[in-house]
């Protein structure tokens, strides 16, 4: 079942991930360069500490989204794609690598998690930020998949915890709402 689930999250990786990158050249996605910083940050932690602590499947999966992380800098970087980055988004990302310097320190396993969580969160803020005064700049493909995505990494973690699945069923719900604040958002924007 396992084994199932991983490779069902590769395929929504790569389903949602590789139309996300064409948008970029394209000019059509314009990701949060800080975000995707924060992201990248957390990410790597994350494959450190599953890797050493016999993380199963989620270790690959959490790899193979650190390595998208990084291609979607590139890219963003490379097609001059910038967000407008206000004093708000480097609070976020100040607050995200607070937290995840917390959370290498904390020594107890469900608060590390929630501080992960913070950090990814804050990262966060501002694409969403971004995406409600530029709701075209997202893809709601990409949200709704990583949606699913987050929900079948709760199944593929070794042992079903609060610690294990706070995160990823976390991810799962703020997605998904991301993804209706999406529509919403280009609903009103097309009455406008």
């Amino acid at each position: 079942m396992k084994l199932i689930a991983f490779v069902i999250g590769i395929i929504l990786i790569l389903v949602a991930y590789v139309p996300y990158v064409r948008g970029i050249f394209k000019g059509k996605i314009r990701p949060h360069l800080i975000t995707w910083l924060a992201w990248t940050a957390v990410t790597s932690v994350m494959v450190a500490v599953l890797f050493s602590n016999g993380g199963g499947y989620a270790t690959w999966l959490t790899l193979f989204i650190l390595i998208i992380n990084i291609i979607i800098i590139v890219s963003s970087l490379h097609t001059g794609a910038k967000a407008t980055i206000t004093k708000g988004d480097m609070f976020c990302f100040i607050i995200s690598l607070l937290a995840l310097g917390a959370w290498l320190i904390v020594g107890q396993p469900l608060v590390s998690v929630i501080l992960i969580t913070i950090a990814q969160f804050s990262g966060f803020i501002p694409a969403l930020r971004n995406t409600y005064r530029r709701p075209f700049d997202e893809s709601v493909f990409t949200w709704s998949t990583n949606a699913v995505r987050y929900a079948l990494l709760a199944v593929v973690v070794s042992s079903y915890t609060a610690t294990t699945l706070a995160n990823s069923i976390f991810w799962s719900l703020a997605y998904g709402a991301a993804a209706v604040f999406l529509l919403i958002r280009r609903a009103s924007s097309n009455r406008a």
